[in-house]
Protein backbone atom coordinates (compact mmCIF):
# COMPACT_ATOMS: atom_id res chain seq x y z
CA UNK A 1 0.00 0.00 0.00
CA UNK A 2 1.42 3.38 -0.98
CA UNK A 3 1.88 5.96 1.75
CA UNK A 4 1.20 8.79 -0.71
CA UNK A 5 4.62 10.28 0.00
CA UNK A 6 3.73 11.27 3.56
CA UNK A 7 6.14 10.56 6.40
CA UNK A 8 3.44 11.27 8.98
CA UNK A 9 0.43 8.94 8.88
CA UNK A 10 -1.84 11.61 10.36
CA UNK A 11 -1.21 13.88 7.37
CA UNK A 12 -1.99 11.02 5.01
CA UNK A 13 -5.25 10.34 6.86
CA UNK A 14 -6.28 14.00 6.79
CA UNK A 15 -5.57 14.30 3.08
CA UNK A 16 -7.58 11.14 2.43
CA UNK A 17 -10.53 12.40 4.47
CA UNK A 18 -10.39 15.74 2.70
CA UNK A 19 -10.33 14.11 -0.72
CA UNK A 20 -13.32 11.94 0.18
CA UNK A 21 -15.27 14.96 1.44
CA UNK A 22 -14.52 16.95 -1.71
CA UNK A 23 -15.67 14.08 -3.91
CA UNK A 24 -18.92 13.84 -1.92
CA UNK A 25 -19.42 17.60 -2.19
CA UNK A 26 -18.92 17.50 -5.96
CA UNK A 27 -21.56 14.78 -6.35
CA UNK A 28 -24.09 16.85 -4.40
CA UNK A 29 -23.07 20.10 -6.11
CA UNK A 30 -23.50 18.55 -9.56
CA UNK A 31 -26.95 17.30 -8.60
CA UNK A 32 -27.89 20.76 -7.33
CA UNK A 33 -26.52 22.37 -10.47
CA UNK A 34 -28.41 19.97 -12.74
CA UNK A 35 -31.61 20.72 -10.79
CA UNK A 36 -30.80 24.46 -10.92
CA UNK A 37 -31.21 24.74 -7.16
CA UNK A 38 -31.35 28.35 -6.00
CA UNK A 39 -29.50 29.16 -2.83
CA UNK A 40 -31.20 31.29 -0.17
CA UNK A 41 -30.63 35.03 -0.40
CA UNK A 42 -27.56 36.02 1.58
CA UNK A 43 -25.01 38.78 1.88
CA UNK A 44 -22.24 36.16 2.08
CA UNK A 45 -20.32 36.45 -1.21
CA UNK A 46 -19.41 32.76 -1.06
CA UNK A 47 -23.05 31.69 -1.07
CA UNK A 48 -24.66 34.03 -3.62
CA UNK A 49 -24.71 31.35 -6.31
CA UNK A 50 -23.88 27.72 -6.93
CA UNK A 51 -20.82 28.81 -8.90
CA UNK A 52 -19.58 31.06 -6.07
CA UNK A 53 -20.04 28.21 -3.59
CA UNK A 54 -18.13 25.81 -5.82
CA UNK A 55 -15.28 28.29 -6.31
CA UNK A 56 -15.09 28.87 -2.56
CA UNK A 57 -15.10 25.19 -1.61
CA UNK A 58 -12.47 24.27 -4.21
CA UNK A 59 -10.29 27.29 -3.39
CA UNK A 60 -10.27 26.84 0.38
CA UNK A 61 -7.87 23.89 0.50
CA UNK A 62 -5.20 25.78 -1.43
CA UNK A 63 -5.51 28.82 0.82
CA UNK A 64 -5.52 26.65 3.93
CA UNK A 65 -2.42 24.70 2.86
CA UNK A 66 -0.62 27.95 2.03
CA UNK A 67 -1.48 29.33 5.48
CA UNK A 68 -0.33 26.13 7.23
CA UNK A 69 3.00 26.21 5.37
CA UNK A 70 3.50 29.84 6.37
CA UNK A 71 2.81 28.96 10.02
CA UNK A 72 5.21 26.04 9.93
CA UNK A 73 7.88 28.18 8.25
CA UNK A 74 7.57 30.72 11.09
CA UNK A 75 7.82 28.02 13.75
CA UNK A 76 10.89 26.55 12.11
CA UNK A 77 12.47 30.00 11.94
CA UNK A 78 11.89 30.43 15.66
CA UNK A 79 9.03 32.91 15.23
Amino acid sequence: MSDGGFEYGGARALVGMHEESLREFLVVWRQADAAQVRLPTTSDPYDVSREALLTHVLGCPARHLTWMCEQLRELMAGG
